[in-house]
């Protein structure tokens, strides 16, 4: 019975922790800004200013 136990307590504790990460990082924000910052996105296609809380996505280039 105390092996049950426990193979059931670490089961419900390896699904716990599989569930604390996401799939997928979503969004990075820009968090400081000094000087000439420019950022490259795909969806502009061109540089642009970049500034404090601009999201970042994977493709992009600063």
């Amino acid at each position: 019975m105390k092996i049950r136990t426990l193979v059931l307590t670490l089961l419900c504790l390896g699904l716990l922790a599989a569930r604390a990460f996401p799939a997928d990082l979503g969004l990075v924000r820009m968090g400081i800004v000094q000087g000439d910052v420019q950022i490259f996105t795909e969806e502009a296609g061109d540089w642009v200013p970049a500034a404090v809380n601009t999201p970042l996505t994977q493709g992009n280039r600063v």
